[in-house]
């Protein structure tokens, strides 16, 4: 193999150990790290979901892609998040209890018996809810 395929074939492997590094460390950083509106912020996700339980509950609808978004930013810890599903097709459908809220939209939370229709950035839910990222 004369240097030029050498040279070509060093770059060729050192790109795809790059772009592995890169693909490993943006899956790490999903777990470690919540996207709050552009700014990436270290955040105690656990007890931030679980305080957020006691006051708010979201509604939504397995289709809805703004709902899997906002689940999103809780990572593995969204089973801490009240969360209802409003469609009747849906896994552990409560529709009637979405009609009954006068949920129209999706998602939408409900905190303190107030109504916020649309994806909300985790300070929106801090302040929302006054629990500490």
């Amino acid at each position: 193999m004369d240097n030029t395929k050498r040279f070509v074939l060093i770059i060729s492997v050192g790109i795809l150990i790059l772009l592995g590094i890169y693909v490993i460390n943006q899956k790490v950083s999903e777990q470690k790290y919540a996207i709050t509106g552009g700014i990436i912020k270290d955040v105690n996700l656990n007890d931030f979901a679980k305080c957020i339980s006691q006051s708010a509950k979201l509604y939504g609808a397995y289709w809805c892609p703004h709902c899997k978004d906002q689940k999103a930013l809780f990572g593995e810890n969204v089973k801490y998040i009240n969360y209802v599903e409003c469609d009747a097709s849906g896994e552990n459908s409560h529709a009637e209890e979405c009609q009954a809220a006068g949920i129209t939209g999706y998602p939408t939370w409900i905190i303190n018996n107030q109504k916020y229709e649309g994806f909300k950035k985790l300070e929106e839910l801090a302040s929302l809810t006054n629990c500490k990222i």
